[in-house]
C-alpha cells in the first residue's frame, strides 16, 4: 500500500491541461492509471482513443464530449463512462 500526497506529484503542462499521475507504474500498478487533470477555459484534449475503458469524474466546470460523431454536454457532478 502507498499513500500518495497529491501536492508532491510532478505537474505536466499539456496545451492548457495541468496533468498529474496520481497512481500508475511509479506507484507499483501494472494495469491501472489514475490521473488528475485541470483544463484551462477553452482547453480540450485532442481526439484520441484507448484500448481500454475510461472513466472521467468531473469535479468542476462543464464541457462536451464527442464519441463516434455524437456530442454530449456534461458538467460538475457527472462521470463520463467511456467503453
Amino acid at each position: 500500500m502507498k499513500i500518495v500526497e497529491h501536492r508532491a506529484l510532478a505537474v505536466h503542462e499539456l496545451g492548457g491541461i495541468e496533468h498529474r499521475t496520481i497512481a500508475g507504474l511509479a506507484q507499483g500498478l501494472e494495469t491501472l492509471d489514475v490521473w488528475k487533470q485541470c483544463l484551462k477555459p477553452g482547453a480540450a484534449t485532442p481526439p484520441h482513443h484507448h484500448h481500454c475503458e475510461e472513466v472521467v469524474v468531473v469535479l468542476a466546470g462543464a464541457g462536451a464530449i464527442e464519441i463516434d460523431g455524437t456530442e454530449q454536454a456534461f458538467a460538475a457532478g457527472a462521470s463520463l463512462v467511456i467503453p
